[in-house]
């Protein structure tokens, strides 16, 4: 992770557009003033928002830090890669060989050498998602419905940095449905795929009443819509 970032932190400089807007927004959001371009565009990302302006206001114009916060948030996505992997049974090396091959993908480098793109920060929720969800199958009672209250937490939060979550609804689905026609008797895995897809259901209908109650702009409107 550090030798693929390393290149950006010895030579952190801002992107065109998209950064220089985020540092705006950044900015305005500090200054008190209400951030309207999202609800002209029809987006609802606040957390996002929340991610730049906590940057903004740790490391200014400096773009250094924003890169080095981009670091810790790969360290922990590949650091929950590497977990997920060997709690599926896979091996070390197994784990590592993924982790490797996630790192060297061609959209870390798009969305981590770019300091306005929210999939850095989704990415993180999704996997801190699908980390706690591993466990649903395996606890009882209390400790069931709080891990269950912690993968849809995960999975809003995602949420709130970028729309396109919304796919995780057929894909979870379709998780589902591959674990009943092939693996039905493993029952770990069927619970397992139920209740994140249980999860995923809620985050989507918590994402669609928090964005009701805070945009004018229904989901067919706004300039980016249209």
């Amino acid at each position: 992770v550090l030798l693929i970032m390393l290149p950006r932190l010895l030579s952190s400089q801002f992107g065109f557009e998209d950064d220089g807007m985020s540092l705006a927004m950044a900015r305005k959001f500090l200054s008190g003033m209400r951030m309207d371009s999202d609800d002209n565009l029809g987006f609802f990302r606040p957390l996002y928002w929340l991610g730049l302006v906590f940057e903004y206001g740790l490391g200014g114009t400096h773009s250094f830090w924003f890169y080095f916060f981009n670091l810790l948030v790969l360290l922990i996505i590949v650091a929950e890669v590497l977990t997920l992997v060997r709690l599926k049974g896979g091996s070390v090396f197994q784990s590592s060989l993924i982790a490797v091959i996630f790192v060297l993908s061609a959209p870390i480098v798009e969305s981590f050498y770019t300091n306005s793109k929210p999939e850095a920060q989704q990415l993180m929720w999704l996997t801190s998602s699908l980390l706690t969800g591993h466990f649903l199958a395996h606890l009882q009672g209390s400790r069931r419905l709080a891990t269950f209250i912690a993968t849809t937490l995960f999975i809003l939060f995602a949420s709130l940095n970028k729309s396109t979550f919304i796919a995780l609804v057929p894909i979870s689905f379709g998780w589902l449905v591959l674990c009943w026609l092939f693996i039905r008797q493993e029952k770990e895995e069927i619970k397992r795929a139920a209740y994140y897809f249980a999860s995923t259901l809620l985050a989507t209908v918590l994402f669609f009443i928090l964005r009701q109650l805070t945009l004018s702009t229904s989901i067919f409107e706004g300039t980016y819509a249209n």
